[in-house]
């Protein structure tokens, strides 16, 4: 009768060895390279509960310009946008030949870099998050 047992109770041991309780690294504040730098504690999970990572996104803020001259100057609606968790900043020229007519700067959702050609005109976006107000004209 013992031999009928132990293979049910094998299976049974590692089943709930799944259930076991995991060890999680708690960490009140994590600089940008992932290292902890207060708060390090360790906890345990609970029945079905798991170990998580939180991200918290820390936005940008960027020049907006709903128009810049050629000289750089901006002639309409200055002020500043601060970037969501998919946005960028971003400056937009508009040259004819090599000399710039006029462009845009702001906040821009899902920015892709772009050069297009016309007849005469290029149109060029440039798009960055390295660090706020990147997107100087």
């Amino acid at each position: 009768m013992g031999k009928h047992l132990l293979l049910p109770l094998i299976i049974l041991s590692s089943l709930l060895g799944f259930l076991q309780a995991l060890t999680c690294l708690k960490c009140d504040r994590v600089n940008t390279s992932g290292v902890c730098q207060s708060g390090a504690s360790f906890c345990q999970t609970k029945g079905s509960q798991q170990c998580y990572v939180r991200k918290v996104y820390e936005a940008l803020y960027c020049f907006h310009c709903d128009r810049v001259n050629a000289s750089g100057v901006c002639v309409s609606g200055e002020r500043f946008c601060e970037t969501t968790a998919t946005e960028q900043c971003y400056v937009k020229k508009v040259y004819e030949g090599t000399t710039v007519l006029f462009g845009y700067q702001g906040c821009k959702n899902l920015c892709f870099p772009f050069m297009g050609c016309s007849n005469k005109y290029t149109v060029e976006l440039t798009c960055c998050n390295s660090s706020s107000f990147c997107n100087k004209f």
